[in-house]
């Protein structure tokens, strides 16, 4: 759609909304009829009761110089007429009903349809039509036009046509002096000299409007004698809303006589609406009452008046008088709107040019300011160096930049206090943006600055993504005292009964404080770009603060990743060799207490090396959730037991307690942080409590499908002013009391950013000196898979069913005497064994717990059923089927392990009796020979080559690759092993890049690949995973774990299919 049809429509639609107002009335025929203006009394009391509430576009009279026929629209049937029509031999009765064909001539009826289609918005041709009956048949102008559901033809009095020539070089002339006017002015007075000499008129004025509506008349042009209006200014309220409304639907009203009578519409409402017509477009439409005693007051018997549409808004009006009636022809009348429509054309391309020179001043103020300031980077040094610019970016008296605490005036403006009070109210109540003429409305405290800030245009800045400092950039307009000469009194306007025409026009001089300038378009926009351009600055600024600050991240990951890589590789070492050492089964007790100390630094270390990276990517955002189905119960339970030795040295007991909805159920979760959340609860309530019992409580909201998990203890307690600090980083309560215990004060803080990260809540309850209970609630929605979960086949554990809740003890384990380990075994088939082949160990067991039990787990593990040998070939055909299986079975248990329990006495003096029965040396090494697994272990470290080795020598043959070439090299001649562990870091070439060598060839493509790396963080996996490792571990790792993923591996849990050569 075209710009000027849609401000066309847009313009329409204002007027319709404002003329379908219901406060607006239909002035019956005959209440319209007022008392001349020799009955003042009379006529101030009419319009008192009329003026300003009447529908002016839908009366139900016509002027009498014209007649009219309202029809459907669809059929052209005639439904109203002016009663006039008697006037031409017509009978008024005889035309209702009647189709238009029936009514006109032939000629007339198909002269009449080719114009139809030009008639949608405006009447603009004139048909000459004959019409009439008998003697009073003549041609008549015919003005033809459709408005919704209807159609309207109006007769006038026919009139020549101007000379086209004629009309044509008149024009020409008009046109060259408009488009030559230097402003809207000396157009105007160009409009209003042509329009005079055209029509004949005795005056004519342009009637410009100002922001406030009420008009000045700019331009005038009258003849000899004529009284002047030049100059004189009139209240908004000469012109009512639905006048001006009016104006906008049609261009121009035309009152031949204003002293005239009526003609009513037959019948005066639609017969088929029951309302009054719309009738906005049509010409001879009867005028407002209160218009025409206006007119008469003035002495002005006819007029005709055009509006001055610019861009859709009624900008002004050109005003034609005459002191004696006088009727304008249609095609007259045609011409003088062609004159407006350019004037009001002409206008908005002034205003235009003139808005385009503002913004090239204001783009060549804007400019260097923030030039300056993006070049220094100083927001004090630019505006303080460039005050004058500031506030020359537009018209005003005053400017000021609030940034932070920091005031930056120039010219006249309100006090600080004064200012920063207005910033805080537009903040607060005006959405930080404000732009008005008159402050003291908007803001009643600004009376009392009004002489300097009446006019207010003010922006605020305080958005946290680009800006840490808030800033407000305000410019201010004063009132100014001004003599302004009206057309008499305004005030008069308004009567007792509220308002009405004037009854003088003569000049009336008032002096007045009159509010500010109004902040026009293009000051708004040259202050918007302004603030765009300065948020541009500022986010630029961000972007570079944020790049610089991603390097830093980086680069602290990047150094994060080698200390952690550093740190761990000897720490594995240590962990690892203090480990094996305990294992040894004639370790003096002061060297096992110092290998134990040693190896709890270690695990303290790394607990707390895990701690600061898993904080540093929760603050960078870079952890993941990875779900998958999770036993709850026996997680607890695992967590709990993780802490028994611990536990137990102080006395300390241990209780899980959930509910039934969780027994036989996993949940998707992801179990390392879920892990994690449990651990990091339990650390932080053993760490201080010194007596009573720790617990955690289990349950479910079956319909949100969420679970709460509660660790109760029975410490210290907290204080409430300390509860705020507990979820901060590095925050740990203080005081005498709890001095003793140490931590890097990152546990619960990991706690609540884990728990934000899976979409639940966290929080504590605590009494001081009695106990605390940490929670936290997290989504948990139930596995689909219908397996349950994996339950424990050790026989740990008590429970009993409750209804609806499970309480569950965890009791300490069977303690037995070190059992004979893989070096007895050793020893034994070197020759180097004493005693007899059987051994029989016996203990004293603690009484069978009741619900609930004292104590936390043992930390020794109950072993697996004993396997069965007979003869040589059951031993070969095992080693063929099992791979070492058995061989795991055998060197944890010792060989063939029987638990039995005397019945004799059970509860004091029952005991456990373990019997270890070793086959023949023959069967063994013949088995051992099948049966061990063979290992290929990559890492470029010596220490790390030597103390893996030794974490493997009891389970399987190492063989130790100095690099990824050397693994390719040795699976080249020998590709026998059960699992690859690969280091990541290697020269020559590097774990990854192996591995995918690995994985091309055909032979050894089955061969799980487990990554081993000092890296901790999550992205090696996603690379190693990619490359074709079966998982990833991360060193440190205790023994146990490795036995675990060897495990694992010879059991096919990481079997790949060999691939199929080509």
């Amino acid at each position: 759609m075209e710009p000027k049809t849609e401000n066309l429509i847009r313009a329409h639609s204002w007027a319709d909304k404002l003329l379908a107002d219901p406060n607006y009335e239909v002035i019956p025929a005959d209440s319209r009829k007022f008392v001349k203006t020799t009955d003042v009394s009379g006529q101030e009391k009419w319009v008192q009761h009329n003026c300003g509430r009447e529908k002016v576009h839908a009366p139900s009279a016509v002027q009498p110089h014209g007649y009219i026929l309202v029809m459907r629209g669809d059929d052209l049937t005639v439904t109203q007429v002016s009663a006039n029509f008697v006037d031409i031999g017509y009978e008024v009765n005889d035309l209702i009903g009647v189709p238009l064909r029936n009514i006109l001539d032939d000629l007339s009826f198909t002269e009449l349809e080719t114009s139809m289609d030009h008639s949608k918005y405006k009447p603009m041709h004139g048909i000459p039509i004959e019409m009439g009956k008998g003697a009073h048949r003549k041609t008549f102008t015919g003005i033809f036009h459709r408005r919704g559901e209807w159609a309207y033809l109006e007769f006038e009095q026919h009139c020549a046509s101007p000379n086209p020539a004629k009309l044509n070089a008149m024009l020409h002339d008009v046109n060259q002096q408009l488009f030559g006017a230097s402003n809207a002015i000396e157009c105007c007075q160009v409009a209003v000299e042509a329009i005079h000499a055209y029509t004949g008129y005795d005056r004519v004025m342009a009637y410009k409007f100002h922001e406030d509506k009420h008009g000045e008349i700019v331009a005038e042009k009258r003849s000899d004698g004529v009284e002047s209006f030049f100059g004189l200014h009139f209240p908004a309220i000469d012109i009512p809303d639905q006048a001006r409304a009016l104006f906008i639907r049609n261009i121009f009203t035309h009152i031949p006589c204003v002293d005239h009578e009526e003609v009513p519409l037959v019948p005066e409402c639609c017969p088929v609406t029951g309302q009054n017509p719309d009738m906005s477009l049509v010409c001879i439409r009867a005028s407002s009452a209160g218009h025409l005693i206006y007119l008469s007051n003035m002495g002005v018997a006819s007029t005709f008046v055009l509006a001055l549409v610019v861009d859709s808004c009624l900008w002004g009006l050109i005003v034609c008088h005459n002191l004696t009636p006088k009727c304008l022809p249609f095609a007259h009348r045609v011409v003088t709107t062609l004159m407006a429509e350019t004037v009001g054309l002409i206008i908005k391309l002034q205003q235009e040019k003139a808005e385009i020179v503002e913004r090239q001043r204001a783009h060549s103020i804007r400019e260097p300011i923030l030039e300056h300031l993006h070049e220094t980077d100083d927001f004090t040094a630019t505006f303080a160096s460039t005050q004058r610019s500031i506030q020359d970016l537009i018209d005003c008296t005053g400017a000021c930049i609030l940034h932070g605490d920091v005031l930056h005036k120039m010219g006249s403006t309100p006090t600080d206090s004064q200012i920063i009070d207005l910033v805080d109210y537009v903040g607060s109540q005006c959405s930080g943006r404000l732009c008005t003429n008159s402050l003291s409305k908007v803001y009643p405290a600004a009376e009392a600055f009004a002489d300097v800030a009446s006019g207010c245009l003010l922006m605020i800045c305080s958005d946290g993504l680009v800006m840490k400092q808030k800033a407000a950039f305000m410019w201010f307009r004063q009132h100014w005292v001004k003599s302004i000469n009206w057309g008499g009194n305004p005030d008069s306007a308004y009567g007792p009964g509220g308002l009405q025409p004037r009854m003088s026009f003569k000049k009336f001089t008032s002096t007045a404080i009159v509010e500010a300038q109004p902040w026009g378009k293009v000051a708004v926009e040259a202050v918007d770009e302004f603030i765009r351009g300065f948020l541009l600055h500022e986010a630029f600024k961000g972007c570079k603060q944020g790049r610089n600050l991603l390097e830093t991240m980086n680069y602290k990951d990047q150094f994060l990743a080698n200390v952690s890589h550093e740190i761990r590789t000897p720490l594995y070492a240590i962990n690892a060799l203090a480990e094996l050492c305990l294992t040894k089964p004639y370790v003096p007790q002061e060297v096992r207490e110092h290998l134990e100390m040693i190896n709890e630094s270690g695990t303290s270390l790394l607990g707390l090396l895990n701690d600061v990276i898993d904080v540093r990517r929760l603050d960078a955002g870079k952890l993941e959730l990875h779900m998958q189905d999770v036993d709850v119960v026996g997680l607890a339970r695992f967590c709990l037991k993780m802490f028994r030795k611990q536990a137990n040295n102080i006395g300390l007991e241990g209780f899980i307690i959930y509910d039934d909805s969780l027994c036989n159920m996993n949940l998707r979760l992801d179990k390392t942080r879920m892990q994690q959340l449990i651990v990091n609860l339990v650390s932080n309530a053993l760490k201080f409590t010194e007596t009573g019992s720790i617990t955690i409580r289990l349950s479910r909201d079956v319909p949100k499908n969420e679970l709460t998990v509660l660790v109760m203890d029975t410490g210290i307690g907290i204080k409430p002013e300390h509860i705020s600090l507990l979820f901060s980083k590095f925050s740990q309560v203080t005081n005498s009391e709890t001095k003793l215990f140490h931590g890097a004060g990152l546990g619960l803080s990991i706690v609540k950013q884990l728990v934000d990260l899976m979409g639940g809540q966290v929080g504590v309850d605590s009494e001081y000196q009695k106990g605390s209970h940490f929670w936290f609630t997290i989504p948990a929605q139930p596995s689909t898979t219908s397996e349950p979960p994996t339950q424990p086949c050790d026989g740990e554990g008590l429970a009993a069913v409750h209804e609806e809740k499970v309480i569950e003890a965890v009791p300490p384990c069977v303690n037995f005497p070190s059992s004979p380990s893989s070096s007895l075994v050793c020893r034994y088939l070197e020759g180097e064994a004493k005693g007899p082949a059987s051994r029989t160990s016996t203990g004293t067991p603690p009484a069978v717990p009741s619900v609930p039990s004292t104590g936390f787990p043992s930390p020794h593990r109950l072993a697996p059923s004993p396997s069965r040998f007979t003869t040589d070939s059951d031993l070969n055909l095992q080693a063929r089927n099992t791979r070492s299986s058995w061989w795991r079975n055998f060197l944890c248990c010792g060989g063939n392990r029987r638990r039995s329990m005397s019945p004799q006495n059970t509860d004091d003096a029952s005991y456990h009796q373990t019997v270890v029965t070793m086959p023949t040396s023959t069967s063994l090494v013949k088995f051992l020979e099948d049966a061990r697994p063979r290992i290929l272990v990559a890492d470029d470290n010596v220490v790390l080559q030597k103390v893996t080795a030794k974490m493997f020598e009891d389970l399987a043959d190492v063989t130790i690759a100095q690099n990824g070439q050397e693994v390719l090299d040795i699976l080249e001649s020998d590709a026998n092993y059960v699992m690859i562990l690969m280091d990541l870091q290697m020269p020559v070439l590097d774990g990854i890049a192996a591995t995918k060598k690995i994985r091309e060839n055909v032979v050894w493509d089955h061969i799980p690949v487990i990554g081993f790396t000092a890296s901790s963080f999550s992205d090696e996996i996603a690379k190693c995973l990619a490359a074709g490792m079966s998982t990833l571990l991360t060193k440190p790792l205790p023994k146990a774990t490795l036995n675990q993923v060897v495990d694992e591996c010879i059991n096919g849990k990481y079997q790949r299919s060999r691939a199929q050569p080509h």
